[in-house]
């Protein structure tokens, strides 16, 4: 009966296990320990041979081997560069900005009110990075992302009906003026108004930026267009 083998597929970081190749000071110590560049080389050798050895058919990527793929084959490069890499979440993003920010960095309790959040849910275990076609559920408590690209387009989109709104206006008014001879006066006035209007506007808009960058790294509990947003849950 021939023996069954696993796939198991390693990618090795020249500098964290040793590359002969790329790494030619076989003495030089691996940074943060005490194992020189050999060392570790041949304990990555080891464990290589232990897996095999345990019926795993064992696919090895160093990494300079991949930078010199991405380099040299197109298809590859391609793949590379379609990916869309995201930055986990820091958790502790949240507490700083918007409502989150310590403005009060020392409170006096009062009667009735909450000391110590005791009882309170908190994750545990490592989270579940999800970054697309999450359904968030009630065993999700999470951390959210918003994706700053809907939001410049529909602010760019805000800013150019503005504009436009505005030209129109001010040639609306030179076409009444010479049906209508409005005075000179008349005519500042309305397009001191429109000006007025569109700083309301633009000042709306820069509330609006800022609101959303400060709910950026804010927890959130309720659910959401996967469209708009990037998430990272954690089991309860």
């Amino acid at each position: 009966m021939a023996s069954i083998t696993r796939p198991f597929t390693n990618f090795y970081g020249c500098v964290w296990h040793g590359c002969p190749r790329c790494q030619t000071d076989r003495c030089k110590k691996v940074p943060g320990s005490r194992f020189t560049m050999e060392d570790t080389y041949l304990k990555t050798l080891k464990k290589t041979k232990m897996l095999q050895k345990n019926m795993y058919d064992v696919v090895e990527m160093w990494d300079c081997d991949f930078d010199r793929l991405v380099k040299t084959d197109p298809e590859m490069r391609a793949f590379v560069k379609a990916m869309a890499y995201r930055e986990p979440l820091n958790p502790r993003d949240a507490f700083f900005g918007g409502h989150t920010n310590a403005t009060c960095l020392e409170y006096q309790t009062q009667e009735g009110k909450s000391k110590c959040n005791k009882y309170g849910v908190y994750p545990i275990g490592h989270p579940i990075i999800v970054t697309e076609n999450f359904e968030p559920g009630d065993r999700f408590h999470f951390i959210i992302a918003i994706n700053t690209i809907i939001a410049i387009t529909a602010i760019t989109a805000i800013t150019a009906i503005t504009a436009i709104t505005a030209i129109t206006a001010i040639t609306a008014i030179i076409a009444i003026t010479a049906i209508t001879a409005i005075t000179a006066i008349t005519i500042i006035i309305i397009i001191i108004i429109i000006i007025i209007i569109i700083i309301i506007i633009i000042i709306i808009i820069i509330i609006i930026i800022i609101i959303t960058m400060s709910k950026m790294s804010t927890p959130v509990s309720e659910e959401v267009n996967s469209n708009i947003f990037e998430a990272s849950f954690y089991t309860v």
